[in-house]
């Protein structure tokens, strides 16, 4: 039995509920102390006697202060239900605590957690993100745009400059140093496939097929492909949480094994299963990957799909299910197009380690390759898109299109901007030029609601014009 007298009533309870006891039952005394009938367990009186000296440490430590007469096993407690004096006896817990005595000792035996400050004052030098706008070494980040957007080849067009140390056609995310390790897992094309793409990448950056080749056979260059590939996470149930598999260990182990410093897991939705993609499964993953990143000093990017209502959209944000997965990337590359006469456009959506990037526009070639727009090629699509703007008004006289109006694609400006497919800024820069070189005239007049606009009209005929409309 444990008694004490010392501390009022109230801190006696609390003291021996945060002690975790196994007591049986915690009687008032009508007095000034709790008895607490605690679970010793002992095979013969040398235990008891031990178990009650600790016992009694334990209740010590904690400023508990019991009383050291009640320490033979036929010490007795209050019975409640009686009365002594004026005041009743009264039982105030019955079976709290821990289960046994074997639980109690495990939970005090179980290593305690010491929590310590981190020396922030000469920790070192800031890491160098490991490629242009890229993550710092051990990070982990997203690679998201739509199915088919080119997602893979971008990844591709990535490790194989990070393996070979110069850019190839992303010039945005490049890599210009020592060659690193790099690590591809292919979730979803075969090892066919991934030669196909690696020589279409070369090709288009001029580089000799051969290169990569050598890069792979120097373990530079790593591939996984899909049919020898197992999950990484499995869910049992919607809520489950995902259980890592041996597999991921062994990636792991290869990782370190190897010095692998950069890896693309290429998509989310087939290196998993899961039974569904809720904040709580993909907050597992990515923490478990984030984690795996930092152990390892292995840069980990995810590819992942965006949500239908985002497509188009190239914020951290746009990444299909919940927002557990972008919020606990340090770094996003989306690839998005808002439909599909629009442009590609690469951004550095979300980066804690340097600026953001907005907007590269992107050309994916015939072969599926990806190569950043040149200057040659903007003034060849502003070309076109200034004639496009030129035929449009030519062939629709009856439309009075407000030149003001294109930025905000208001009134009939909007039918413009739909026709030639293009952002309304792009538009408006267009006819702009179109205007400047003499190829539209700005006149200024009422519409039917007696406003004035600055109407866009093809110029005023002129016999002995030999200008002709470029692209015409």
């Amino acid at each position: 039995m444990i008694e004490s007298d010392t501390l009022p009533i109230a801190d006696q309870e609390c003291l021996l509920r945060k002690l975790n006891l196994p007591i049986t039952t915690l009687t008032h005394s009508a007095g000034k102390s709790l008895h607490a009938l605690v679970k010793i367990d002992a095979k013969d009186r040398q235990q008891y006697d031990e178990r009650v000296r600790r016992l009694h440490d334990a209740c010590n430590k904690a400023g508990l202060k019991p009383d050291g007469a009640c320490k033979d096993p036929g010490r007795l407690t209050r019975l409640p239900g009686v009365m002594r004096g004026d005041a009743l006896q009264h039982l105030v817990a019955v079976g709290i605590g821990a289960k046994s005595w074997n639980a109690w000792i495990e939970e005090q035996d179980r290593p305690r957690i010491v929590f310590t400050t981190t020396r922030v004052s000469g920790s070192g030098p800031t890491p160098t993100p490991i490629f242009h706008h890229g993550p710092g070494p051990g990070a982990f980040g997203l690679v998201i745009g739509e199915g088919g957007v080119g997602k893979g080849y971008c990844a591709l067009d990535l490790l194989l400059s990070c393996s070979i140390g110069r850019p190839v056609n992303l010039k945005a995310i490049h890599h210009d140093r020592a060659p690193m390790r790099t690590l591809y897992l292919s979730y979803e094309d075969p090892a066919p496939w991934l030669e196909y793409r690696m020589d279409k990448i070369s090709e288009l950056a001029g580089i000799d097929p051969g290169e990569w080749r050598r890069a792979e056979a120097d373990g530079l260059l790593n591939f996984k492909a899909d049919d020898e590939l197992a999950p990484l996470f499995v869910q049992r149930g919607q809520f489950e949480v995902p259980e890592p598999t041996g597999y991921l260990q062994a990636v792991e182990a290869y990782i370190v094994e190897n010095k692998i410093r950069l890896m693309v897991i290429d998509p989310l939705a087939s290196a998993t299963v899961l039974v569904s993609e809720n904040g709580m499964a993909l907050n597992t993953v990515a923490v478990s990957l984030r984690s795996m990143a930092t152990r390892t000093g292995c840069t980990t990017l995810l590819s992942h799909h965006v949500s239908k209502m985002m497509s188009g959209n190239s914020t951290a944000h746009a990444a299909r299910g919940s927002t557990a997965l972008p919020d606990a990337a340090r770094w996003t590359l989306s690839l998005a197009q808002e439909r599909q006469d629009a442009p590609l456009l690469l951004s550095i959506s979300k980066n804690s380690y340097g600026p953001r990037l907005f907007g590269v526009p992107v050309i994916r070639t015939e072969h599926g390759a990806l190569r950043e727009q040149t200057q040659t090629d903007r003034e060849i699509q502003a070309r076109e898109l200034m004639t496009h703007i030129i035929n449009w008004i030519t062939d629709h006289p009856a439309t009075a299109i407000n030149f003001k109006a294109i930025r905000t694609k208001k009134g009939t400006a909007a039918e413009l901007v739909d026709a030639v497919g293009a952002r309304p800024l792009a538009v408006f820069d267009a006819a702009d030029e179109a205007v400047k070189q003499g190829y539209l005239e700005i006149v200024v007049q009422k519409d039917a609601g007696r406003n004035t606009i600055h109407r866009l009209v093809p110029p005023a005929y002129q016999e002995n014009d030999d200008d002709e409309i470029p692209f015409g």
